[in-house]
This record gives structure tokens, C-alpha cells and sequence, in this order.
């Protein structure tokens, strides 16, 4: 498929996927589809078949169980994310970004926050891009504490080692 991609095959390559599709082996992998979205023409026909093809990723990724954090490489995740960004499909980045991050539970880094947040601003999707921002300083104040909460906690320490010397 790779190769077809390379020689400007896209939509032999992208038939050729179809049928990987349906055998037992095939696992969907954002990376792979972020390579379709890539090489995609920049076509009406093109557009659409990238949103379906989004359309067929997040099925497959049901079917299989959906996104389940620690198993998601957040990279291949973030890069699918940056492709359909990149192709304009704000709408097609939107839904992955919503089954991965607010419904699947996925827990992404701080660089999938801001390619979402800057591509949807990018794309005239400020209402989104809002939510990705209110998302992110969620995350952030789940990751990493407030500095005040860390100053009152070495104090906490420092009271309780120089009363128990």
C-alpha cells in the first residue's frame, strides 16, 4: 500500500486497505491511516474519502474495543490528528479527537491539546477549539498540582521532620 501511495496510486492503495480491512490479522493503526490522510489528493473526492475512511477508523476502533488508555500510542494518535488537521478535514480531527480524548478515555500529552486547539482555531472552529482548551487545563490541573498545593505540602514536610528530630 505504501508503495502504491509512493507511485501516486492513492485510490488503488486506498482499495487495497478495504480488503486488509477485513482480515483477521489487521489491527487499525492511527500511523497508517495518518499516511492515507497524507498522501490524499486534494480533491472534493479526496475530502471525502478521507472522512470516510476516519469514518471507518473510529468503527473499527468500536468494534475492537475503542481507545484504551495505556494500549493507544498517543504519537500515531496525535499524528493521524495532524494530517486531517493539515488536509483542512477539521471536522474529521474533531471526531477522532472526541472519541479518543472526551469519550474513550484515551489519555493524551500536552502537544495532542495543542494541535487540536491550534488547528481548530486555524480552521475557523473557535467553539471547539475552546473546548479543547477548557480540556486541556482539566488535564493539566489533574497532572500537575497547583504550585501553592506543593509549597503547603514541603511545608507540611518540613514542620513534621524538624519536630520529629
Amino acid at each position: 500500500m505504501a508503495e502504491l501511495q509512493r507511485q501516486g496510486h492513492w485510490s488503488l492503495a486506498l482499495a487495497a486497505l478495504h480488503v486488509a480491512r477485513a482480515e483477521p490479522w489487521y489491527r487499525p493503526d492511527p500511523a497508517f491511516y495518518a499516511t492515507f490522510v497524507s498522501s490524499s489528493p486534494v480533491t472534493e473526492d479526496g475530502a471525502a474519502a478521507v472522512d470516510a475512511l476516519v469514518e471507518a477508523f473510529l468503527e473499527e476502533k468500536e468494534r475492537g474495543g475503542g481507545f484504551v488508555d495505556g494500549e493507544e500510542d498517543v504519537y500515531k494518535l496525535t499524528r493521524l490528528v495532524r494530517a486531517l488537521v493539515a488536509k483542512g478535514r477539521a471536522r474529521a480531527a474533531w471526531r477522532v479527537y472526541e472519541a479518543a480524548v472526551r469519550m474513550g478515555g484515551c489519555e493524551v500529552d500536552e502537544y495532542m491539546y495543542r494541535v487540536m486547539a491550534r488547528g481548530m482555531k486555524r480552521l475557523g472552529f473557535e467553539a471547539e477549539a475552546a473546548e479543547v482548551e477548557a480540556d486541556f487545563r482539566e488535564w493539566e490541573a489533574r497532572i500537575s498540582p497547583p504550585a501553592r498545593d506543593v509549597l503547603d505540602e514541603m511545608r507540611a514536610r518540613g514542620k513534621s521532620s524538624t519536630t520529629a528530630a
